[in-house]
């Protein structure tokens, strides 16, 4: 376990800026392979990032008519893991039911990598956490989508952080929730206090040496591994779902190893050292606030020395929260403190299967009877 501190501590400490070659073209083929149309949408946010949002815009079937939906990836995730579970993606399943299905890709993923000012060399470029995602990543994605489709809401599917990133900006901004039919937050990441998974609670306790570092996580390393390692029926591939399973909970009875390959080609997506020390904070602080830079440098920004909690008494939206026991990263006793904060949940669920960890939100085996079947009724009831 220490060899595995440092090694996490040593890639936060001197993450670099340099971004490795990714073939976007893979989804592409994927999606298309199985009869789905894939569009990607180009967005500019206020600060100045391009965005990179797919979309499927019907079914296999060709249905439609069913609404809009957006759906928004966790921390070094992106829009591809909606879609490469097979026909049990999230993605292909919502089309196949008539929704217009958007993904968005945050800042810092793989699909979202350009600046209109500064290049990804440039630690200025990396100057962002999940409050920035929120605000100006998330607000963005919303307005084009409705202009897009000439609709006055959506329904927002978030996983981890992307149920973070909502909570920022609604709770901050409001008036977004009135272009919310319902959150339906999977895994939600807020309140952190009784994170299980080790590496995040001993980081917490030392983040302040990490901190200000401006950069990527840099995935070198496990991209190297993963691709040359994490190959279908090659008996060390046992080293990948373990690697897997030490960021979200045990659970070799839900994973399909036959997807390894596809999902160690995708993950990790990229990201800021930011965002992972920002949810450190939340951590060891036990509460749900903005960035921490220091009592210093927090009087000058904020006006106090602590950073400011979000008031989630402002997010108005109907939400439908969706939890398991073997989330080591969120806990049951987090998300209820979280659903008791939130004045409009509609829908409290906790997966009847014992062992579902993080990862079996995107690809359990049975995540359309243990998980799907239950969400896509609860959008059918409150997807205006």
């Amino acid at each position: 376990m220490f060899r595995r501190l440092v090694f996490v501590y040593l890639t936060l400490k001197y993450s670099s800026c340099v971004v490795l070659n990714y073939n976007k073209s893979y989804i592409l083929e994927y999606v298309t392979s199985r009869n789905y149309p894939l569009e990607v949408h180009a967005t500019q946010t206020s600060d100045g990032y391009l965005l990179s949002t797919h979309r499927i815009p019907r079914g296999s079937n060709n249905k439609s008519g069913s609404g809009v939906v957006l759906l928004v990836h966790g921390l070094q995730e992106s829009a591809e893991h909606w879609m490469i579970n097979g026909d049990k993606s999230l993605a292909f399943l919502l089309a196949d039911l008539g929704y217009d299905v958007w993904m968005s890709n945050a800042r810092g993923s793989y699909h979202s990598m350009e600046h209109v000012a500064y290049d990804t060399s440039e630690p200025e470029y990396w100057d962002f956490s999940w409050h920035e995602i929120g605000l100006y990543d998330i607000s963005a994605t919303i307005d084009y989508i409705l202009l897009r489709t000439k609709s006055a809401k959506l329904a927002y599917i978030g996983h981890s952080q992307g149920v973070t990133s909502f909570l920022v900006l609604t709770s901050t901004y409001p008036e977004y929730n009135d272009k919310i039919s319902i959150m339906v937050g999977l895994a939600p990441a807020a309140y952190m206090a009784h994170v299980r998974n080790p590496l995040f609670r001993t980081m917490s306790r030392f983040w302040e040496l990490i901190y200000a570092k401006k950069g990527m996580l840099n995935n070198a390393l496990i991209n190297v591994v993963t691709e040359n390692i994490c190959k279908d029926k090659i008996v060390i591939q046992n080293i990948c779902s373990n690697m897997l399973f030490l960021m979200a909970g045990y659970d070799y009875e839900q994973l399909d190893k036959s997807l390894i390959p596809d999902i160690m080609r995708t993950l990790p997506a990229g990201s800021s050292t930011k965002q992972w020390v920002h949810y450190l904070q939340l951590v060891r602080s036990g509460y749900f606030r903005q960035y921490d830079y220091l009592p210093l440098e927090n009087l000058r920004r904020y006006g106090e020395a602590n950073p400011p909690t979000y008031n989630l008494s402002k997010v108005t939206s109907k939400v439908a929260l969706y939890y398991s026991k073997n989330d080591w990263l969120a806990m049951p006793e987090d998300v209820r403190r979280l659903r008791d904060e939130l004045p409009n949940v509609v829908v409290d669920h906790v997966i009847i299967y014992e062992g579902f960890n993080h990862w079996d939100f995107l690809f359990a085996k049975d995540i359309v009877p243990l998980l799907y079947s239950h969400l896509a009724d609860t959008l059918r009831k409150y997807n205006e």
